[in-house]
């Protein structure tokens, strides 16, 4: 897209110990990039998304996008990852 900021809208700020996502190195501040091929701008598209994908009883593909550490060889460097999961929480409400 040839820029980054503003591109995305939804980022991890907490992740359950124990949990499922911790289990697959769901990290906090990694960036929601798209759920089944598609941007997801609020949390009501997440939402939406996850009861598509429940609907059809078949897992949600996330897309995260995860700036690299202290170990990345360049400042912005970063990774893609696919991550199937099975159901969407998150804290508060979504309207």
């Amino acid at each position: 897209r040839g820029h980054l900021v503003g591109d995305y809208a939804l980022m991890v700020h907490h992740v359950a110990p124990g949990s499922e996502s911790e289990v697959r190195e769901v990290s906090p501040y990694d960036v929601l990039v798209s759920a089944d091929g598609a941007p997801v701008p609020s949390l009501e598209a997440l939402a939406a998304a996850s009861l598509r994908a429940r609907a059809a009883q078949r897992p949600l593909q996330l897309i995260l996008l995860r700036f690299a550490g202290e170990d990345a060889e360049q400042l912005f460097e970063f990774q893609l990852r696919a991550l199937p999961v099975d159901e969407v929480s998150w804290a508060g409400s979504v309207p």
